[in-house]
């Protein structure tokens, strides 16, 4: 990630900003140390013209895959007695690993004749070299050669982020049918991110290339406009998903996205010469994409609230992790493959981002409340407030009765007067007398009374029983029986 905002800086000197000292003597140190292949002395060897140097330039990657290929041929032939396709997996890790941490400066080399600054006579060179005339064959046919091989080279770039595509869409298949050598083949993509935010790495490596193409867009204000809205962007989505598997990373990416929107802020204030028409323009896009932002989420509200057919979870999974997590998993997974189930099943380890909201998607975003009823469930007080919360917005719910559930007394009941525990719930609203009240219907609520020993069989009955139950509103008080 350091290499990569050090990649991202390096993008600055691509931009015809005049930096005064100290910071221009820093700026013109970050091509040695971000890969800039532009800085590449390959024409030691004698006189080249443009596209020849250029075109060896680009050469110089795929020397760097060439070499990764060579050393793993000889660990294969050396260690593993010639089996080279025992080591294919690490090959193409190692190939993976150094493109995802070469990218932005890969794409941004191989652009390079892309990037033209116009001069006060009206022709336009190349901001890598001034010899070289852009979109004007009048001075030769360099530039075009070049154009052609920038674009030729693209293609490795944009196949790279094209299969990570790919194995991003079928990870979850691959994850349910178990197939981990899919995982060891693609680790390079997925282990720096949460499973549940695995399509991270596509916005990663998007922003990289995005990054890399700014400096060939016309003008300099333009450029910095781009570059700050793609790291506000990536700032937001970071804070908002904390996609990194360890918050260190989260907090880095966060202060990276930060410290370079800063700077690019800073590097505005350096700009001469600005096109206040082209700003205009970007200025009143940006207000017409908030005020849109403002009417689809207007829209989606009412949509909702008032046009929508069912609530967004069919049914809601209240358990006691310890004493039902793994039958809460084997119900989900029954549920989603019913074809009566059309909406989504909650379980909190999947669906819930932020804890002081759990109860809201009982309240309005669930239809059926399943309570998975083992020995401890009443004495959970999550569990409890999301019973109370059903009771409260008159959601439908059902129990499921284990063998060593028993339904609270008026005894037990009362207890709950002294029970500290419980006092957490009342920031939420949620007065003992309410959770009081909330258990003595909890009673009467319809139940399913669950075997000792969990079948298959049983458990597609009950689902089954369950989903016709719910669905055809016929929920009511006392017991489902299930057929043996």
């Amino acid at each position: 990630m350091v290499f990569t905002m050090v990649q991202q800086l390096g993008v600055l000197t691509m931009i015809d900003l005049v930096w005064p000292p100290p910071l221009s003597g820093f700026f013109n140190l970050l091509p040695l140390v971000s890969f800039d292949i532009s800085g590449l002395a390959v024409d030691c060897v004698g006189k080249l013209t443009p596209l020849t140097l250029f075109a060896a330039r680009v050469l110089v990657i795929v020397g760097l895959f060439a070499v990764l290929m060579l050393i793993h041929a000889f660990v294969a032939l050396v260690l593993d007695r010639g089996n080279l396709r025992f080591r294919a997996t690490t090959l193409w890790a190692s190939i993976g690993t150094v493109t995802m941490a070469l990218l932005l400066s890969i794409v941004s080399g191989v652009v390079a004749p892309l990037q033209c600054r116009q001069h006060p006579n009206g022709h336009f060179t190349m901001r890598s070299d001034d010899a070289v005339v852009c979109w004007d064959d009048e001075f030769g046919s360099d530039h075009q050669g070049m154009v052609i091989v920038s674009v030729i080279a693209c293609l490795f770039p944009t196949a790279f982020i094209a299969m990570a595509t790919l194995a991003v869409l079928r990870l979850p298949q691959k994850v349910r049918d178990g197939e981990a050598n899919f995982l060891h083949f693609y680790f390079f993509l997925f282990s720096r991110f949460r499973l549940t935010c695995h399509w991270y790495v596509l916005v990663f490596a998007a922003r990289n290339f995005l990054v890399a193409v700014v400096p060939v867009l016309p003008g300099i204000a333009m450029q910095l406009c781009a570059m700050m809205l793609l790291m506000l962007v990536s700032l937001i989505l970071v804070v908002f998903l904390m996609p990194w598997r360890f918050d260190e990373a989260n907090a880095l990416d966060v202060l990276s996205n930060a410290s370079l929107l800063f700077i690019f802020l800073i590097g505005a204030m350096f700009v001469e010469d600005l096109d206040s028409h082209s700003l205009g323009l970007f200025a009143l896009a940006v207000i017409v994409v908030v005020l849109m932002g403002y009417v689809i989420m207007l829209g989606a509200s009412m949509y909702r609230r008032f046009l929508r057919k069912g609530k967004a979870f069919q049914f809601f999974s209240c358990h006691h992790k310890d004493g039902t997590g793994n039958l809460t998993r084997l119900l989900k997974l029954h549920l989603v493959e019913n074809k009566q189930v059309h909406r989504k099943v909650f379980v909190d380890s999947d669906d819930l981002r932020d804890l002081s909201i759990l109860f809201t998607y009982i309240q309005s975003e669930t239809e059926t409340l399943v309570v998975l009823c083992s020995r401890h469930i009443l004495q959970r007080p999550w569990c409890v407030g999301e019973i109370t919360t059903a009771f409260l917005n008159q959601v439908k719910l059902v129990r499921f009765a284990l063998p060593d559930f028993a339904p609270p007394d008026d005894g037990a009941i009362a207890a709950y007067q002294q029970n500290e525990s419980m006092l957490a719930l009342a920031e939420h609203g949620m007065t003992i007398g309410m959770i009081q009240d909330a258990l003595r219907w909890f009673d009467t609520t319809p139940q399913l009374s669950m075997p000792a020993a969990i079948t298959n069989k049983c458990m597609v009955q009950l689902v089954n029983t369950l989903v016709r139950n719910a669905d055809s509103g016929q929920i009511s008080e006392g017991e489902f029986r299930l057929k043996h």
